[in-house]
């Protein structure tokens, strides 16, 4: 999905061209490193397919960066070339109260 929240449990798949060890991989949310467990990876006929649980972090859209050890960043999931994926961390409203004045 391109909208979700951490504090509903929210995965995002990310699929990579290339088989490559599931420990070889980081992945961001904007600048927030989101924990990659390795046997969420999936390898199928030449591509990677990474489950990532959304990470605590603030509420906005961010890019999605994969970085490939030792290579470097994915393409188009870069700081420095471009992240064109993007993803929106919804903020979660746990509830409401009134500080001063009338609840009419």
């Amino acid at each position: 999905p391109e909208i979700g929240s951490f504090h509903n449990g929210t995965e995002v798949v990310i699929t990579i061209s290339g088989e490559f060890s599931a420990t070889d991989y980081k992945i961001f949310f904007g600048k927030t490193e989101c924990a990659f467990s390795a046997g969420t990876a999936v390898k199928d006929n030449g591509e990677t397919r990474l489950t990532v649980s959304v990470c605590s972090m603030p509420a906005g859209t961010v890019p999605v960066m994969v970085q490939i050890i030792p290579m470097g960043y994915a393409h188009l999931a870069s700081p420095y070339t471009r992240a064109e994926f993007r993803f929106t961390q919804a903020l979660k409203v746990t509830g409401t109260s009134v500080a001063d004045g009338s609840t009419w």
